[in-house]
């Protein structure tokens, strides 16, 4: 068999040098579309992340405020004393008995009445 002039080490046939250069782009195109889609999942990831920390600062200072007006109404509130009598619970707001007992309430009239009454007659 001869030997063919084709089959040098250095030599390679023009069509798999072509195949070789198309893998070749198609693998540092590859290489190159990961590293973007790394760079923009990093970005997103940042972004993410300074997302959650202006979250909480904003969380942070709603719980401030809060906490600063709860404080600021236990200042001005103040204990008032019912009276008795108030703090009865009405049988209902239309009822007979509660109107009765609302006229029949003002016990300083009905002495004014007592005071010009003879007991003698």
């Amino acid at each position: 068999m001869k030997k063919s002039s084709f089959t040098t080490k250095n030599y390679q046939c023009p069509r798999i040098q072509v195949h070789k250069l198309i893998r070749k782009k198609k693998y540092l195109k590859n290489k190159s579309l990961n590293y973007q889609q790394l760079t923009q999942n990093q970005q997103e990831i940042i972004n993410m992340e300074y997302e959650k920390s202006q979250l909480a600062q904003k969380e942070q200072n709603f719980i401030q405020l809060r906490i600063r007006t709860a404080l600021d109404a236990k200042k001005y509130k103040k204990k008032v004393k019912i009276p008795k009598s108030s703090q009865q619970i009405p049988i209902h707001e239309n009822s007979f008995a509660n109107q009765v007992s609302s006229i029949n309430f003002d016990v300083g009239s009905n002495k004014k009445d007592l005071k010009n009454v003879d007991y003698f007659h």
